[in-house]
């Protein structure tokens, strides 16, 4: 993907479901992971959140909005 495009549009690289999407989200930030966009929920219900690799591409999480805890 051309970086700057990446870069001026948010393109997303990569959406990634997972079971407990909240879970991961906290376990990203204690280890001190910087987010693009935090963990919340979407009008639709899922929950999401956005980081960036080390390479800079953007890969979105998503789960149920759902909470077991």
């Amino acid at each position: 993907m051309n970086p700057a495009l990446r870069e001026s549009e948010d393109l997303l690289s990569a959406s990634i479901t997972v079971d407990d999407v909240k879970a991961l989200f906290l376990e990203y930030q204690a280890s001190g992971i910087e987010f693009h966009q935090n963990l919340r929920t979407e009008p639709w219900g899922a929950r999401t959140f956005i980081l960036r690799d080390p390479d800079g591409n953007m890969l979105l999480f998503a789960g149920s909005g759902e909470s077991a805890s």
